[in-house]
């Protein structure tokens, strides 16, 4: 309908008009060539095949038709590819399937739905190892099941507009369904035992996807009052915890940007059983003394060596102390120039991020990335990996 000019109701009902025509036209014919030529299915040859070259013979004309053939299923698979992303799209817009169906890519693509059709696509051909033929009932089933439904359910639409000639319309449409209800029927029971069984147990389970997931999405809008209007929003005191392993311009960052953020902030750091750890911990409370960053240091001691359950146990504590708090986890973290380098870091803002989501209820998680290109520029001069030692000295 988006492709016609005004008026486009009657452009697409002219349309629709001559697609009808040229297919019984062509159906019509193909079916009198056949009695003709009593064409049949062999192996390695199609129908169509065989009826070009018994009208045109076997030259460059029946060539030309093979690959007019080619093109034309190659639209027709395409066709599957341009339309289920647009419906899955319509799905997710009425809760049916994950609003992630809704996105589109920078080409105006639903990249999401394209790729699960791909990979549904390529299980089938996997399954049925490349027989086509094997695919046929399920495609046929497929298409009577929508046949089925749209007239139905324009049977509902012509009742429950009541407009005039409603009667005759519905008549109809009612006899199109009769229709493709007896021939899915016939294909659903000759077809069972090579495949068409899976049909009857896919669409229940889908229908029983979707309803889970509307559910589910229903839900979530009663939790988020979505279409209500919430209260007015509350100035609430906040808390800003910045897990800290040393003190480095990372640190720094970390600091003033919870400093900007909260009332007040406190800076933890895991301090595990072992003496080396424990002479550790001294010195860098008394570098974090020294440099005076105006905010207190907490030591969190844990037995082993896991970065994750001290600092959740933490937050845990503070959760049951002052629950009318806002409490909020600033993770500084470090975002090299080239993504080969990511691995060369030691990925803490993961593991604590996964920790802390695993095992609180309310805590508000802000990773803040500092690029290291943006300390690199005009005024900050870059610290060398190995640095001169006589510079150190100086």
């Amino acid at each position: 309908m988006p492709a016609f000019r005004d008026p486009r109701v009657r452009r697409a009902q002219h349309t629709e008009v001559a697609l009808g025509a040229i297919l019984g036209a062509m159906l019509l014919g193909l079916a009198i060539l056949i009695r003709k030529f009593h064409v049949g299915p062999v192996t390695g040859q199609t129908v169509l095949a065989q009826l070009t070259s018994a009208s045109v013979g076997h030259n460059a004309l029946f060539y030309v038709v093979q690959m007019v053939t080619l093109v034309l299923l190659a639209l027709a698979a395409n066709t599957s590819f341009g339309g289920m992303p647009v419906l899955l799209s319509l799905l997710s817009r009425d809760n049916f399937v994950p609003h992630l169906f809704f996105l589109k890519a920078d080409r105006q693509v639903h990249r999401y739905g394209v790729g699960v059709l791909a990979v549904f696509a390529a299980i089938l051909l996997a399954v049925s190892r490349g027989d086509t033929q094997a695919l046929v009932p399920l495609f046929a089933i497929g298409v009577f099941v929508g046949f089925t439904l749209s007239q139905f359910g324009m049977v509902l639409h012509w009742r429950g507009q009541h407009g005039p000639g409603w009667r005759g319309r519905a008549a109809i449409n009612g006899l199109g369904a009769v229709l493709t209800t007896a021939a899915l029927i016939i294909e659903l029971v000759s077809k069972f035992t090579q495949g068409a069984w899976a049909i009857l147990l896919i669409i229940p389970a889908l229908v029983l996807l979707f309803a889970r997931i509307h559910r589910a999405y229903g839900r979530i809008g009663a939790v988020l009052q979505i279409g209500k209007r919430p209260p007015p929003p509350e100035v609430e005191k906040s808390l800003i915890v910045v897990p800290v392993g040393g003190i480095s311009r990372l640190t720094q960052e970390a600091v003033s940007a919870a400093l900007s953020l909260g009332d007040e902030v406190v800076a933890v750091t895991v301090c595990y059983a072992d003496p080396e750890d424990t002479e550790a911990d001294h010195r860098f409370h008394q570098e974090w003394n020294d440099w005076q960053p105006q905010i207190p240091l907490i030591t969190l001691h844990a037995a082993h060596r896991s970065l994750g359950p001290p600092v959740v146990k933490f937050l845990r504590k503070l959760e049951e102390e002052d629950a009318h708090r806002r409490l909020v986890v600033l993770i500084p973290e470090v975002r090299p120039d080239r993504r080969w380098m990511q691995v060369l870091h030691n990925q803490r803002g993961a593991v604590l991020d996964r920790a802390i989501r695993r095992g609180t209820r309310d805590v508000v998680i802000c990773r803040l990335r500092f690029s290291l290109s943006t300390w690199n520029g005009p005024g900050n001069r870059a610290v060398p990996l190995f640095p001169d030692p006589a510079a150190l000295a100086d």
